[in-house]
């Protein structure tokens, strides 16, 4: 990986950023949602949205971490998390399938995220 983090093209799509800002779990004030916004789903500048908002560089970075983060950390639209028993060597396999079509759903979305509409 090359680049700053901060100089990094994160992108969050429209619809996962809304459940993100919905989630009866958010602590963030509207104005960090919005510097967020800007950032992850329009694709603006860090420091030229850190400077329209009255932030340092830092703050506006801290904010986009933190709701990226948050974007990771949910379950896409029709998955769920499990809590299972079985025999080892059939949760080894379901784990390397659940692997395998998380990288390919994440790599699928970057795609989409990044392509002009």
């Amino acid at each position: 990986m090359t680049g700053k983090l901060a100089e990094q093209d994160l992108r969050v799509p429209l619809d996962a950023f809304e459940r993100i800002r919905s989630s009866p779990e958010s602590r963030m004030l509207e104005k960090s949602y919005q510097v967020a916004f800007e950032i992850l789903v329009e694709g603006k500048k860090l420091s030229a949205v850190a400077t329209a908002h009255g932030l340092t560089k830092q703050r506006a970075l801290a904010i986009r971490d933190k709701v990226y983060s948050a974007y990771l950390m949910q379950a896409p639209e029709g998955w769920a998390y499990a809590h299972i028993c079985a025999p080892k060597p059939m949760i080894e396999r379901f784990v390397r399938e659940a692997d395998t079509e998380r990288l390919k759903y994440w790599q699928d979305r970057a795609q989409d995220t990044k392509e002009p509409k």
